[in-house]
């Protein structure tokens, strides 16, 4: 997909799911996500400088995010599931 000179191209692991994500133009990147069981959902993700993400489940989604070994940031959702505040622990 090329927009404003932007191209974002995906490959896909054996189940049809994003493996990596690609970007070239205006902001280069390269994005590996990692999954830990069946769905769509990523467990980790990782980017060529590696700065990785860790996705914390919980009930009905996401709990919390945790981003390279640092203090997991709590995601609070509505009951539709969708993020609408996150919490420190601190």
């Amino acid at each position: 997909m090329t927009v404003n000179g932007q191209t974002i191209g995906y490959n896909l692991d054996p189940q049809g799911r994003a493996r990596e994500i690609v970007s070239t133009g205006k902001k280069v990147s390269d994005v590996t996500n990692h999954y830990a069981g069946p769905g769509s959902a990523p467990a980790w993700t990782v980017n060529t400088s590696g700065e990785w993400t860790r996705n914390i489940s919980g009930i009905g989604g996401f709990a919390a995010v945790q981003n390279n070994g640092e203090t997991p940031v709590l995601q609070l959702t509505n009951l539709h599931g969708d993020v609408i505040a996150t919490a420190y622990l601190s």
